[in-house]
């Protein structure tokens, strides 16, 4: 199994003690299975079937006679494909909120470690710590705003390729890459990188209730991420719509569109590059007493000037969540 860095496993250890020793911590497991159409997300990638496994704590520490709350939450998943390699992400995190009595603005701060393993790209793994502070209005009963600034350190253990080799490696599509020196075989090998990011994160959400069935949720980000490996810099502008339906007793509708466009400073042919990232989602849930039965089907596209680093991913689930 690979290694998980000390920092973070202490952050986990110290989250699940804290979490095991209050009774009114609340426990969600999820299971389901489903189809992931391109699983490296490359050109003309491999699909497989996944079952997916994930078990989150959450502990509230709010009181009535302070107006601060606090929460932290630890969470792990675990993704089994039936055909490729596996993966996991383990979180924990938690944060604290002002709650003046009265007041309509609520600050607040949050964090959060996470520890990503990909047996399928390598590449992917990585280790990230993230700290914000965010303020929420709440401009009436119905719509509430909040401004988050974020920002993270993200370490990947294992070096990264050259934007659109990875096709070269994993996809049965385009093999237009950039590539490096001959290796022993005659093949030519890929030109690879160490990757360390920082990245801070401006972004502006509005949750507004319509009526008592029908909930629209708007998001805005600006961000800049600054890379060691050289085309990975870039900054980025997207956002977000998700509307939720509740008016069937025990039913549940929801529907969302996500798109980015990310500016990259350099590219392998020279000069930058313009990558449009979008997507849709759409979700149903039924509940029950002992449990939520749920179908989610997601689509996103990545339009890249480079062919390697252009693709579409279609993944379904299907599955059941327990909360004790």
């Amino acid at each position: 199994m690979k290694r998980i860095p000390f920092a973070t496993a202490a952050l986990l250890v110290g989250c699940l003690f804290i979490t095991f020793q209050l009774r009114a911590a609340e426990i969600t497991v999820d299971l389901s299975a489903g189809y992931d159409d391109n699983a490296a997300e490359v050109p003309d990638g491999d699909g497989s079937g996944v079952v997916r496994y994930l078990a989150r704590w959450d502990h509230s520490f709010q009181k009535e006679e302070r107006p601060t709350s606090a929460a932290v939450f630890l969470e792990g998943s675990y993704g089994q494909y039936l055909d490729l390699e596996d993966h996991y992400l383990l979180r924990a995190g938690g944060r604290a909120t002002f709650l003046p009595p009265g007041a309509r603005f609520q600050p607040g701060v949050f964090g959060e470690a996470a520890c990503y393993r990909d047996d399928l790209v390598g590449e992917d793994d990585y280790n990230r710590y993230l700290f914000g502070a965010m303020v929420q209005w709440l401009a009436d009963a119905r719509l509430s705003l909040a401004l988050r600034q974020l920002f993270a350190w993200t370490d990947y253990p294992n070096k990264v390729s050259a934007p659109g080799e990875r096709s070269t490696l994993l996809g049965k599509g385009d093999r237009r890459g950039r590539r490096g020196n001959t290796g022993a075989d005659g093949q030519p090998t890929p030109v690879t990188y160490s990757r360390t990011d920082t990245f801070w994160t401006t972004r502006v959400d509005a949750n507004w209730f319509l009526s008592p069935a029908f909930q629209a949720d708007l998001s805005f980000h600006y961000k800049i991420l600054d890379a060691t490996a050289v085309y990975e810099s870039h900054q980025e502008v997207g956002g977000l719509v998700r509307v939720l339906w509740s008016g069937l007793a025990h039913w549940a509708f929801s529907g969302e569109g996500h798109w980015a466009v990310r500016d990259y400073e350099n590219a392998p042919e020279g000069g930058g590059r313009t990558d449009d990232y979008y997507g849709a989602g759409f979700e149903v849930v039924r509940s029950f007493q002992v449990a939520d039965l749920f179908f989610r089907i997601d689509w996103i596209r990545n339009d890249s000037p480079l062919a390697g680093e252009t693709y579409d991913k279609m993944a379904t689930l299907c599955g059941a969540t327990f909360t004790y």
